[in-house]
Formats: C-alpha cells, sequence, structure tokens
C-alpha cells in the first residue's frame, strides 16, 4: 500500500515539473516577436497578465443610432410620418439630416410660422417597437417659442438607413407618452371642459396605426352646467335641451376611429357618469381622465338623455359596447395587452453641446443665429405712449443680409436699412429722404429698443445722436406691412 503512495506522489511530481517545463517552452514561444517592458516581471503570472493586456477585444463599433446622436450620421426626413397638427418637417421632407440639421429644421419651421423658438433639450430612449427585439431610436426635444413645443420623434434603421417613422408635437396643454414598445398615448385640452385623448401604436416594421381619438365634453358637474357638447357639427347646452338636471358629474364622448378629424360623419357616440379622477399612472392610458362608473338605466331608452339623443337621429352606445369597440381596433392592428401596458420609456439627456451650438431662433446661418433676439416688429413709443402701429422691423433674408424698416412718427420712414451686428448693438446704414445715406445704432433693453443716429446726414429732421423708442410687439417682422412690401418675407 506504501508502494503504491509512493509511486503516486512521484509521478504527480514528475507530471508537474514537465507540465511547468513544457509552460514555459510555450510562452516564450508566444512571446517571440514582442518586447516586454522591463517593469514586467519574467515570471508566468506577470506575462501572461501582461499579454492579456495587450490582445484584449477591441471596443465593439458604434452602432447607427450612436452615431447619429454624435451628430456623425444622417436620418431620411419622412414629412408623411408627421401627426403633429402645430408642426411639420416639410422644409425638410425627403432629406437626409444629421442631428443637427434636424434641430435647425424644427426650429425653422417655427420661426417662420410662429415666432422665435430655441433649443432647450434633446432627450432619447432606445424602444422596441412591437416587441420584436430589434431596436429604434426614440427622441424628445423641447424648443420652447410662444407655446413649449415639444417634437416627439421615432427613427427606425431600414438596411443601413436611418427614417423618421414617426413624428408628433406637444403642447402647453397637453401630454404625450412613448412606451416601451411603441405605444403612444396622449392627452390635451381645448378648454375647461373639453378634452381629447389620442392612442397611436408603431408596429415592428415601422408602420403607424391610428387606434382612436375620444372627444370628452362634460356637461354636468353635480348637476350645475359644465359645458356644452358637440354633435353633428353643433353645440348643445344639454341641461337646457333636456329641461333635467344629472346628479353627479357627466360626460359626453365622441369616439374618431378612422382619424377623419374634419368628418364626424362616422364616429361613435356615448356618455358616461364619471366617479373621481384616475391617478394610476403616468398619463391616462384610458379614454378619459376619470374613472367609468357602470351607472344602471342610463342607456335605458326612457331615460331623458337616451330619448333626447334618440329624438336627434344620434345613436348612443352603451359604455360595454363602445369599449368593445376600442378592443376590435386595437386587435385589428396587432395591438396586444402585452405591448399596451409596456413601461414608459425613461429619458436620458444628450449633452450636444460638444457636437453643435444652435442658437435661439435660429437657422443653419449663423448671422441669423447672431441676429435672434433683433428680429421682430417694433412699435414707436412717441410722446410717452405707443401709438398701436407697428413702425419698426427688423428681419434677415434669405441670403443672410439683416435688413431693417424704420418708420418714425412725424418724421419720415428709412425703408432700405442694412444691418451689421456689433458689440454695442446693431449697427446699420440707410438712405435718408434727401436720398444721402444715414447711418444709425438699434440697442436693446429686453423688449425696449432704442434707436439712436450716429451720423448727421444733413437732413434738418434728424440730427446727430436723436434717440427714438420701440417697444418690441412681435417676434415676425412679416407683420409689419412696410417691412414685406420693401424686402418681401424673410
Amino acid at each position: 500500500m506504501r508502494k503504491l503512495v509512493v509511486m503516486t506522489v512521484l509521478c504527480t511530481l514528475i507530471f508537474t515539473a514537465c507540465a511547468s517545463e513544457n509552460t514555459k517552452q510555450t510562452n516564450d514561444f508566444d512571446n517571440v516577436g514582442t518586447e516586454i517592458p522591463e517593469n514586467v516581471e519574467t515570471n508566468t503570472d506577470d506575462l501572461g497578465a501582461y499579454m492579456s493586456e495587450q490582445t484584449e477585444e477591441p471596443a465593439e463599433e458604434s452602432t447607427l443610432y450612436e452615431r447619429f446622436l454624435r451628430n456623425e450620421a444622417t436620418v431620411h426626413i419622412e414629412n408623411s410620418k408627421n401627426v403633429g397638427y402645430y408642426f411639420s418637417f416639410e422644409n425638410a421632407d425627403g432629406r437626409d439630416c444629421t442631428l443637427e440639421e434636424m434641430v435647425s429644421s424644427i426650429l425653422d419651421y417655427y420661426n417662420n410660422d410662429y415666432g422665435e423658438a430655441k433649443l432647450e433639450s434633446i432627450e432619447y430612449a432606445y424602444i422596441d417597437c412591437g416587441k420584436d427585439g430589434n431596436e429604434e431610436l426614440a427622441l424628445r426635444i423641447f424648443t420652447p417659442g410662444i407655446d413649449y413645443w415639444t417634437q416627439y420623434i421615432i427613427i427606425k434603421e431600414f438596411d443601413g438607413q436611418l427614417r423618421t417613422i414617426y413624428s408628433n408635437v406637444e403642447w402647453s396643454r397637453g401630454q404625450t407618452y412613448i412606451t416601451e414598445y411603441g405605444y403612444v398615448y396622449s392627452d390635451g385640452s381645448s378648454g375647461a371642459s373639453h378634452h381629447v385623448f389620442t392612442k397611436e401604436y408603431i408596429d415592428a416594421t415601422g408602420d403607424y396605426h391610428f387606434i382612436y381619438t375620444n372627444y370628452s365634453n362634460d356637461f354636468s358637474t353635480d348637476g350645475a352646467y359644465a359645458g356644452d357638447i358637440v354633435f353633428n357639427g353643433e353645440s348643445h347646452n344639454l341641461l337646457e335641451e333636456t329641461n333635467t338636471k344629472y346628479p353627479g358629474d357627466f360626460t359626453f364622448f365622441e369616439l374618431d376611429l378612422n382619424n377623419t378629424p374634419n368628418d364626424d360623419s362616422d364616429d361613435i357616440y356615448s356618455y358616461a357618469k364619471t366617479a373621481e379622477y384616475d391617478d394610476s399612472g403616468e398619463g391616462f392610458r384610458g379614454y378619459y381622465y376619470c374613472v367609468i362608473e357602470d351607472e344602471p338605466g342610463i342607456f335605458d331608452d326612457k331615460y331623458a338623455l337616451k330619448k333626447y339623443c334618440n329624438s336627434k337621429g344620434l345613436k348612443i352606445y352603451t359604455k360595454d359596447e363602445f369599449e368593445e369597440l376600442i378592443a376590435d381596433k386595437e386587435k385589428a392592428v396587432g395591438l396586444t395587452d402585452e405591448i399596451k401596458n409596456g413601461k414608459n420609456v425613461v429619458w436620458q439627456k444628450l449633452d450636444y453641446s460638444q457636437l453643435f451650438i444652435i442658437d435661439s431662433n435660429t437657422d443653419t446661418e449663423e448671422t441669423k443665429s447672431g441676429i435672434a433676439q433683433y428680429i421682430g416688429a417694433y412699435d414707436e413709443i412717441f410722446a410717452g405712449e405707443t401709438n398701436g402701429y407697428i413702425d419698426m422691423a427688423i428681419g434677415v433674408a434669405d441670403d443672410g443680409t439683416i435688413k431693417l424698416y424704420i418708420g418714425m412718427v412725424r418724421i419720415s420712414t428709412l425703408s432700405d436699412g442694412v444691418g451689421e451686428l456689433s458689440d454695442d448693438g446693431l449697427k446699420f446704414t440707410a438712405t435718408d429722404p434727401a436720398g444721402e445715406p444715414i447711418t444709425g445704432l438699434v440697442v436693446l433693453d429686453n423688449d425696449k429698443a432704442s434707436l439712436i443716429f450716429t451720423t448727421d446726414s444733413g437732413w434738418g429732421s434728424v440730427l446727430n445722436d436723436e434717440k427714438l423708442e420701440y417697444i418690441k410687439c412681435s417676434d415676425n417682422p412679416n407683420e409689419c406691412e412696410g417691412y414685406i412690401n420693401r424686402w418681401g418675407t424673410p
């Protein structure tokens, strides 16, 4: 027995020694042609660790989405995929845009149609439309102006090219939520008693599906008048027309399943008694912002409201029928409960400060960005009061030239002003009524503009250092008729 143990130990020692020698030979072979720094010990452990560090796998290649967020790749803009009421991609439609160019086109649209807008922040999230395992990129871009415009954009990769597959805009009286699987739900208000709830879905192929828009009109609050309802294009005071007080809170519904906002002939109507506010989660995933009660008897033909609707030829659907129609529409477009109940995305803020700088009221031209604070229409302050008329306008032409139209109460008009930004303000040169050149300076203090003439043109009505005061009344120079007549629409 002892012999067996001794032999086993000896074999083990011999095997270990051989293995150690073989390991040394193998390492020496592997390291041929590799320069080993002096500070690296030549024992097997240190050498192996060093070589492991030198042969680490290269970093994974950036995805197309990541390159786009770094302003290194482009997205093909498709305005046909835009469903926003207050926004359009019409000025970028069909173009391949970097992130910077896309944001600039958004700001250009607002600046041209609504006045000044600025880029406040960009947020992003990765989603999985249709839950097929393939990522899409969702963006949320804040561009406040005359309203709190917020763009929601979904981008999908098709054969190595990025394309916009959804875009919409949120404003101050609305809110929009995108879920992890491409379900989009939003709501808004056009008044204290009028609300809108819209549901949409982008599937795995990137196709857009409109689910419904439900218009709610509160007409009774604890028996008192809350607002008119609308059907067949007309408003109605139900409490007056039915001569009835309805105990509790009642709401009238108009459901559009066909995305025909300007045609109510195919809409579905219902009403409900409502309960407490629905605060079950972010936004409202249902078709109203309060819990709907199952009130018995309110759809009976003898019920005052049902009788009234019957007399108007208005078909009323019960709560169950109303909700069944919604469920059928969801099923028809492939929207499952799993997809619909996905979590809301968690937005990540993008630091674009090292990628590009986009100023307020911006065009991609540097000149237009710098002049942003001046652009607009002004009313002159004369004898301590404004005259209620737009006297001065400042804008930027397509070639980047700063144009001024200057009206002066009881003096005259300078219609051909050309400006240049300076550290002191906006310098300009124009032609006075005598045909001589005249120069001046516009200085801003918030919305107040001071105009100082800096050259005595020889025109007796305007002396050197004469100062006029204006107040900005609009960010749109086109509101000045004289400006348009002289310069056209900028």
